[in-house]
Parts: C-alpha cells; sequence; structure tokens
C-alpha cells in the first residue's frame, strides 16, 4: 500500500497529469497520430494505385498501332487514336482516361458507350471508307476510324 496522498503508477500505466493541465483527456494526444497514420496510408494507397496504371510500355507485341495496341480505337488524355478495323469485324474501343466516353459515327453507323478505365466491343459497319466520329458526352473530341 503506498503512503498517504501518493498513488502507485502501474508500469504501461500513464497518469492522468496532462489532462488535468491542458484540459485534455489522457488520449486526445493519440487522435491525431492516428488520424496522421490513416492519412498516410491513405496516400500511400492512392500512390500506388497510380503507380500500378502504370504508362506506356511500347507497342503490344504482334500488334501494328502502337498507340491503340491492335485494331480499334483507344481513348487517352480526351483523345482519340484509331488503327483500320476490317468492315464487319468486331473491335476493341479501350478507355484508358478515368471517365466515361462514347465512339459514335456522325453518320450513326456505330455508337458504344465505355466506362472510365474500361473496354468496350463494337462492330464496324459493313462498308469500307472512313467514318468520322465523336464522343457524345465531351463533342470537342473527335475521329476518324478507316474501315477496310
Amino acid at each position: 500500500m503506498p503512503p498517504a496522498g501518493r498513488s502507485v503508477i502501474r508500469r504501461g500505466h500513464r497518469p492522468r497529469i496532462r489532462g488535468m493541465i491542458t484540459g485534455m483527456s489522457a488520449t486526445s494526444s493519440a487522435r491525431p497520430r492516428a488520424r496522421r497514420a490513416r492519412v498516410a496510408v491513405a496516400l500511400i494507397a492512392s500512390a500506388l494505385a497510380l503507380t500500378a496504371c502504370g504508362g506506356d510500355d511500347g507497342p503490344a507485341p504482334g500488334g501494328d498501332d502502337a498507340a491503340s495496341g491492335g485494331d480499334g480505337v483507344t481513348i487517352d488524355g480526351f483523345s482519340f487514336a484509331a488503327s483500320p478495323v476490317t468492315a464487319g469485324a468486331s473491335f476493341t474501343v479501350d478507355n484508358r482516361d478515368s471517365v466515361a466516353h462514347t465512339v459514335t459515327a456522325d453518320d450513326g453507323a456505330f455508337d458504344v458507350r465505355v466506362g472510365g478505365g474500361s473496354t468496350a466491343d463494337a462492330t464496324a459497319p459493313d462498308e469500307p471508307g472512313t467514318y468520322a466520329f465523336h464522343c457524345e458526352i465531351h463533342p470537342s473530341m473527335t475521329g476518324e476510324l478507316v474501315v477496310r
């Protein structure tokens, strides 16, 4: 038993002196540290996610067009890059932006909506030629698809 007027501080147990002096509870100093730790973890996770998206490592093996990685349309940085496609064949629209876009032929020959960071398939017109297209969501985005 401790002498009168004295308290025993158990090992691993902190006295509440700080709270009495500053008006803060003994646990309030730990909260900002925990919050900073959560923010740091969130920032690191975001950086890793962005790094995982990667950059352009060059052309895809066997692909004709480095910009699109094959037949179809690639959307990157709010612009289109199209490689020639075969008449009546399926082609891929690869959206590398984080927002949705459409690839809509000006004459209505094809229309495909593709979400941010995803791909979609479309069918090329049956008649060979050059088809102008645009994004319905972002009308300033335009391009041409060559159908052989």
